[in-house]
């Protein structure tokens, strides 16, 4: 059943990848005043980057149901991974040069999305909390 889940987390994660890189292509384009041609292979490798990179960011979820593990260990481990995929998969794809400057630049701005992310989602989580506890105490009351 946890297989089950990983794979399908992977899939839907897959699809949003796909679709948010291809999308940013597609408004980077509209904005260029450059005409632009593509090869077979630019095309394939955004493709796949993007669908490995999205797998792997929706099957990492999973970690986050693990109470055992706990939300500082599961962020670090989810965070690690993520960064070790999307660094090699970044480069591979030609998102950034080959350079230790840009990619020290490319991972500082990722820790500043993921950062910003999770931040966003904890306090999401945080009021999802507050609301149900609040619920079950006046439940309790009645």
């Amino acid at each position: 059943m946890l297989i089950k889940e990983i794979i399908k987390r992977g899939f839907q994660g897959s699809v949003i990848g796909v679709f948010i890189i291809e999308s940013l292509g597609v408004i980077m384009m509209f904005f260029s005043k450059e005409v632009v041609s593509f090869s077979k292979e630019f095309l394939i490798s955004q493709y796949v980057a993007a669908t490995i990179i999205g797998f792997v960011f929706g099957a990492l979820n999973i970690l986050f149901q693990y109470e055992k593990l706990g939300i500082f260990k599961a962020t670090i481990i989810h965070f690690l991974v993520l960064l070790l995929v999307y660094i090699p998969c970044a480069n591979w794809a030609g998102w950034f040069r080959s350079d230790i400057t840009v990619i020290i630049s490319t991972m500082v701005i990722f820790i500043s999305i993921y950062s910003t992310i999770w931040l966003i989602c904890y306090f999401q989580w945080k009021k999802d909390v507050e609301e149900i506890n609040t619920k079950l105490k006046l439940r309790k009351e009645s």
